[in-house]
């Protein structure tokens, strides 16, 4: 009974987002619950401990206070270390996205990784890891982990922007050496994302490269619908017309 009260009390002082007295309470409760064998609502008083927790390292984030974010979401795992996956799995990507904002890439991979570890199942932090390791200029397992997003939510709409982008710099990167497979890689971008501009205008360039060129015209062209402020997009196509006779088309351009 009296876990329950300090539950209850630690639920009012929640909502009204007085934080510290919540997690006060909480504790109490989860004590009150361990002592008297209910594992299973102490695990829930604990999560509950670790989302108002978690929630005054957001405030402190949202207030621009990234390192005291990263501080409380260092205690918290402190304390509560993996006693329960599921708020394990919060105050990582948490502390993730906190260590991001500050440049600490190294380290924000790392908590990304216990995140995944806490929970196989958590879209965002293979998202949040593939955007790292884009950062790091690491394609191959950006992509990977891109793709991983997309097992668990494939629906993703920016997952699936990203992963669009990254296959478009993955192809860029291997096309001095392979053109083909930058060109598959160009329309394997675009399947992930048809709104993909830059996707667009290098698979035309490359297809100019391959000398196919009334597929590297529809290309720009679809480029070109997208951005037509783009003087470059309609240039090309234009030298494309220009080469293969066609100077009236050119003039268009």
């Amino acid at each position: 009974a009296n876990a329950d009260a300090w539950c209850g009390l630690a639920r009012l002082a929640h909502g009204e987002r007085r934080f510290y007295d919540a997690m006060e309470r909480y504790r109490a409760g989860v004590r009150g619950y361990e002592c008297a064998g209910e594992y299973e609502r102490a695990r829930d008083a604990r999560r509950a401990l670790a989302a108002a927790w978690n929630e005054v390292g957001a405030a402190r984030k949202a207030r621009g206070d990234i390192e005291g974010a990263i501080r409380t979401y260092g205690e918290i795992i402190d304390e509560m270390g993996d006693k329960d996956a599921f708020a394990a799995s919060a105050t990582f990507y948490n502390l993730g996205v906190a260590l991001v904002e500050v440049g600490r890439l190294d380290e924000a991979e790392s908590a990304y990784e216990r995140a995944i570890a806490s929970d196989p199942t958590l879209a965002l932090a293979y998202c949040n890891l593939g955007v790292v390791y884009k950062m790091k200029n690491r394609l191959d397992d950006a992509v990977e982990a891109y793709e991983k997003c997309l097992r668990y939510a494939p629906d993703f709409e920016l997952c699936l922007k990203n992963l669009s982008l990254v296959l478009t710099d993955q192809g860029t990167a291997i096309k001095s050496q392979n053109l083909q497979g930058a060109i598959a890689t160009y329309e394997r971008a675009l399947s992930y994302d048809t709104l993909n501009v830059e996707a667009y205008y290098n698979l035309g360039v490359a297809l100019a490269e391959a000398e196919e060129f009334d597929r590297a015209l529809i290309a720009y062209e679809n480029a070109g619908r997208l951005r037509p402020q783009c003087a470059e997009i309609w240039n090309n196509a234009g030298v494309l017309y220009k080469e293969r006779g066609n100077d009236a088309r050119a003039m268009e351009y």
